[in-house]
Protein backbone atom coordinates (compact mmCIF):
# COMPACT_ATOMS: atom_id res chain seq x y z
CA UNK A 1 0.00 0.00 0.00
CA UNK A 2 1.33 3.46 -1.09
CA UNK A 3 1.52 5.77 1.79
CA UNK A 4 1.71 10.04 1.09
CA UNK A 5 3.17 12.20 3.83
CA UNK A 6 0.09 14.90 5.32
CA UNK A 7 1.01 17.60 6.97
CA UNK A 8 -1.68 18.83 8.84
CA UNK A 9 -2.64 22.49 10.51
CA UNK A 10 -6.04 22.34 11.61
CA UNK A 11 -8.94 20.19 12.35
CA UNK A 12 -7.09 17.32 11.01
CA UNK A 13 -4.64 17.54 13.98
CA UNK A 14 -7.90 15.91 15.94
CA UNK A 15 -7.22 12.08 16.67
CA UNK A 16 -10.68 11.19 17.17
CA UNK A 17 -11.73 12.97 13.75
CA UNK A 18 -8.93 11.42 11.45
CA UNK A 19 -9.45 7.83 12.93
CA UNK A 20 -12.81 7.82 11.68
CA UNK A 21 -12.19 9.89 8.60
CA UNK A 22 -8.91 8.22 7.39
CA UNK A 23 -8.56 4.94 9.60
CA UNK A 24 -5.75 3.95 7.72
CA UNK A 25 -3.35 6.73 8.77
CA UNK A 26 -0.88 6.76 11.31
CA UNK A 27 1.10 9.85 12.83
CA UNK A 28 4.80 10.02 11.85
CA UNK A 29 5.18 12.96 14.50
CA UNK A 30 4.38 16.60 15.47
CA UNK A 31 6.53 19.59 14.80
CA UNK A 32 6.88 22.64 13.23
CA UNK A 33 6.16 24.78 10.00
CA UNK A 34 9.11 28.01 9.72
CA UNK A 35 8.21 30.73 7.99
CA UNK A 36 4.29 29.87 7.65
CA UNK A 37 1.13 31.85 9.44
CA UNK A 38 -2.14 30.37 10.74
CA UNK A 39 -5.34 31.90 10.02
CA UNK A 40 -8.84 31.88 9.42
CA UNK A 41 -10.40 32.86 6.49
CA UNK A 42 -13.69 32.08 4.62
CA UNK A 43 -17.52 33.92 5.11
CA UNK A 44 -19.26 32.93 8.11
CA UNK A 45 -20.02 30.00 9.38
CA UNK A 46 -17.90 28.95 6.32
CA UNK A 47 -14.52 30.18 7.72
CA UNK A 48 -11.59 27.51 7.94
CA UNK A 49 -7.90 27.40 9.20
CA UNK A 50 -4.95 27.59 6.17
CA UNK A 51 -1.65 28.92 6.33
CA UNK A 52 0.53 31.68 4.81
CA UNK A 53 3.44 32.22 4.27
CA UNK A 54 5.25 34.70 6.76
CA UNK A 55 8.85 35.24 7.60
CA UNK A 56 9.71 34.66 11.50
CA UNK A 57 6.14 32.64 12.38
CA UNK A 58 5.99 28.84 13.07
CA UNK A 59 2.38 26.96 13.12
CA UNK A 60 2.33 23.27 14.85
CA UNK A 61 1.80 20.45 12.67
CA UNK A 62 0.78 16.66 12.78
CA UNK A 63 2.89 14.60 10.35
CA UNK A 64 0.35 11.75 9.04
CA UNK A 65 0.86 8.59 6.59
CA UNK A 66 -1.96 8.30 4.64
CA UNK A 67 -3.07 6.02 1.99
CA UNK A 68 -5.04 6.32 -1.37
CA UNK A 69 -7.90 6.03 0.47
CA UNK A 70 -7.48 8.36 2.84
CA UNK A 71 -6.57 10.65 0.75
CA UNK A 72 -9.50 10.52 -1.23
CA UNK A 73 -11.40 11.28 1.72
CA UNK A 74 -9.57 14.35 2.73
CA UNK A 75 -9.78 15.82 -0.38
CA UNK A 76 -13.93 15.31 0.16
CA UNK A 77 -13.06 17.24 3.38
CA UNK A 78 -11.24 19.95 2.36
CA UNK A 79 -13.50 20.53 -0.66
CA UNK A 80 -10.53 19.79 -3.24
CA UNK A 81 -9.84 21.20 -5.98
CA UNK A 82 -12.52 24.02 -5.13
CA UNK A 83 -11.86 25.52 -1.58
CA UNK A 84 -8.33 23.77 -0.92
CA UNK A 85 -5.42 22.85 -3.43
CA UNK A 86 -2.53 20.69 -2.55
CA UNK A 87 1.38 21.55 -2.18
CA UNK A 88 4.05 19.86 -1.09
CA UNK A 89 6.27 20.64 1.25
CA UNK A 90 9.48 20.28 3.55
CA UNK A 91 9.43 19.75 6.57
CA UNK A 92 11.34 18.21 9.31
CA UNK A 93 10.34 15.66 12.08
CA UNK A 94 12.02 13.95 14.60
CA UNK A 95 15.39 15.44 12.72
CA UNK A 96 14.13 13.79 9.18
CA UNK A 97 12.95 15.75 6.30
CA UNK A 98 9.71 14.60 4.37
CA UNK A 99 8.13 15.89 1.61
CA UNK A 100 4.35 15.88 2.81
CA UNK A 101 1.28 16.98 0.63
CA UNK A 102 -0.50 20.10 2.32
CA UNK A 103 -4.19 21.57 1.63
CA UNK A 104 -3.64 25.46 1.38
CA UNK A 105 -6.62 27.76 0.93
CA UNK A 106 -7.45 29.09 -2.50
CA UNK A 107 -7.86 32.53 -3.27
CA UNK A 108 -7.46 35.29 -0.49
CA UNK A 109 -11.00 35.27 1.41
CA UNK A 110 -11.44 37.51 4.23
CA UNK A 111 -9.86 36.97 8.22
CA UNK A 112 -13.37 35.60 9.38
CA UNK A 113 -14.06 33.83 13.04
CA UNK A 114 -14.87 30.31 12.51
CA UNK A 115 -17.77 28.49 14.69
CA UNK A 116 -17.09 27.45 17.95
CA UNK A 117 -17.03 24.00 17.09
CA UNK A 118 -15.12 23.91 14.28
CA UNK A 119 -12.20 25.62 16.37
CA UNK A 120 -13.33 23.42 19.29
CA UNK A 121 -11.93 20.41 16.83
CA UNK A 122 -8.88 22.09 15.77
CA UNK A 123 -8.50 22.98 19.80
CA UNK A 124 -8.90 19.38 20.76
CA UNK A 125 -6.12 18.27 18.56
CA UNK A 126 -3.48 20.65 19.83
CA UNK A 127 -4.73 19.22 23.41
CA UNK A 128 -4.23 15.67 22.50
CA UNK A 129 -0.54 16.08 20.63
CA UNK A 130 0.48 18.36 23.60
CA UNK A 131 0.88 21.49 21.75
CA UNK A 132 0.98 24.72 23.07
CA UNK A 133 -2.03 26.47 22.10
CA UNK A 134 -0.09 29.79 21.65
CA UNK A 135 -0.30 29.75 17.50
CA UNK A 136 -4.13 28.68 17.51
CA UNK A 137 -4.98 31.52 19.90
CA UNK A 138 -3.14 34.18 18.30
CA UNK A 139 -4.57 33.34 14.71
CA UNK A 140 -8.32 33.51 16.01
CA UNK A 141 -6.93 37.16 17.86
CA UNK A 142 -5.62 38.07 14.81
CA UNK A 143 -8.78 37.55 12.73
CA UNK A 144 -11.07 39.47 15.51
CA UNK A 145 -9.03 41.84 15.22
CA UNK A 146 -9.21 42.30 11.42
CA UNK A 147 -13.18 41.87 12.01
CA UNK A 148 -13.33 44.85 14.14
CA UNK A 149 -10.97 46.90 12.56
CA UNK A 150 -12.76 46.17 8.90
CA UNK A 151 -16.01 46.77 10.76
CA UNK A 152 -15.20 50.59 10.99
CA UNK A 153 -13.54 51.02 7.71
Amino acid sequence: MTKTYYLAYGSNMNLEQMSKRCPDASIIGKGELDNYQLLFKGTYPDSYATIIPNKGTVVPIILWAISEQDELALDVYEDYPNLYRKEEINVKINQESYQAMVYIMNGDPSLTPPTISYYSAILAGYLANDIPIDTLHQALLDTYESSVISEFN
